[in-house]
């Protein structure tokens, strides 16, 4: 899996498209995220579906460009877990920290390709005949924000995974909690009030920390600060 997430990475050389379209691929992806418990292997299925998607995502045109087999992968069997879940599951339970920044990292990227594709016309026309069609389940979407804002308090106070403050995390959490909320897949009345309030404070605990830190300023500072501002904008419109 190493070597297929390798050579993923050569994207315009042709190799990752070609990959891509292996849905043999993407089938054996499934079946490790199924079966497999070796956080070595989940990472390099994970970074490998993060080369897949983050190629179909172009962010500086805000287009998502829909591959068939992607879709099919994220698409879920009825009887058998989702990518999405399984994954959700793995955010969740994981203490191994690139895991969990590569698995928040590709949640997010779930979370924009799948609304996406939902919302393009082609989609909308099937989902006529299964209104009730979701990608995501609403327990999965809840568990994350749950989950999340306990990570977040953590970051806040310098007790997160790993050693104390780690800003690639607190970035990606706020991230994935603001692509939920943003695209409606949860809305603060889902939190309530004693969590959107306790959301608030770590955002401005983490905020208020790399502020005060100025020695060891990273790259990551001024995108924690704008994704603290546009969280707390989401929280503050239904409160």
């Amino acid at each position: 899996m190493g070597t297929l997430a390798n050579m993923a990475c050569h994207w315009e050389n042709g190799i990752g498209p070609s990959l891509a379209n292996d849905m043999d691929v993407l089938k054996l992806c499934r079946s490790l995220l199924w079966h497999e418990n070796d956080a070595r292997v989940l990472l390099e299925v994970t970074r490998l579906l993060n080369t897949f998607l983050s190629c179909s995502i172009d962010t500086s045109h805000q287009t998502v460009i829909e591959h068939d087999n992607i879709t099919e992968l994220l698409t879920p069997i009825p009887m058998t877990p989702s990518i999405s879940h399984q994954y959700t599951l793995i955010i969740c339970n994981t203490l191994y920290s690139e895991l969990l920044l590569k698995s928040l990292e590709l949640m997010t990227r779930i979370v924009v390709y799948t609304n996406a594709i939902t919302h393009s016309i082609a989609r909308q026309r099937s989902l006529q005949e299964e209104p009730d069609y979701k990608f995501m389940e609403k327990s999965d979407t809840l568990a994350l924000v749950m989950w999340g804002a306990e990570r977040l308090e953590e970051e806040g106070r310098g007790v997160g995974i790993g050693m104390g403050f780690h800003r690639g995390i607190a970035k990606n959490v706020m991230h994935l909690l603001w692509a939920l909320m943003a695209y409606g897949m949860v809305t603060v009345a889902d939190c309530g009030p004693e969590m959107t309030h306790t959301l608030g404070q770590s955002m401005s605990r983490l905020v208020s920390y790399i502020q005060e830190d100025e020695i060891d300023s990273r790259n990551e500072d001024e995108d924690i600060q704008n994704l603290a501002q546009a969280l707390n904008t989401k929280l503050s419109m239904a409160s």
